[in-house]
């Protein structure tokens, strides 16, 4: 039913898709907090995407009107995609863009503190609302 609704992407295989990707990227393993609400996994983000959110990537700096924010090369790069097609996943992104999940979701973040995109809706549902730029 959740499904079904939307509420929720897929069932059954999340804790294996955790071990596999802890199996690929060595690192500390995740903590589970279980409960009478549910599960929380707790894990430690990895060094290299602890370096993606702390560098400055404003190398090609580019203004937009109404926000008057400075965008980076990369987040001009992903803003061309999300207007064409506001309706596209993070994965979808990395994949046109030929990223990281990692960086489509460090870019993503950046640009919604700045104001300039929104998530509405769910991950798998949702779509990204641009700031007017006029």
């Amino acid at each position: 039913v959740f499904y079904k609704a939307g509420f929720i992407e897929g069932w059954g295989r999340g804790f294996e898709k955790i071990m596999d990707g802890v199996r690929r990227n060595p690192g500390n393993r995740p903590k589970y907090d279980i409960d009478d609400e549910g599960v929380m996994v707790l894990y430690e983000a990895c060094k290299q995407y602890k370096k993606l959110l702390s560098e400055d990537t404003t190398q090609t700096p580019t203004k937009t009107n109404q926000t008057n924010q400075t965008l980076s090369t990369e987040e001009m790069k992903m803003m061309k995609i999300i207007r064409i097609e506001p309706n596209i996943s993070q994965k979808k992104l990395s994949e046109k863009l030929n990223w990281t999940l990692a960086n489509v979701k460090y870019y993503s973040l950046k640009l919604q503190k700045k104001g300039i995109i929104k998530r509405v809706g769910t991950n798998r549902k949702g779509y990204w609302e641009v700031a007017n730029d006029d």
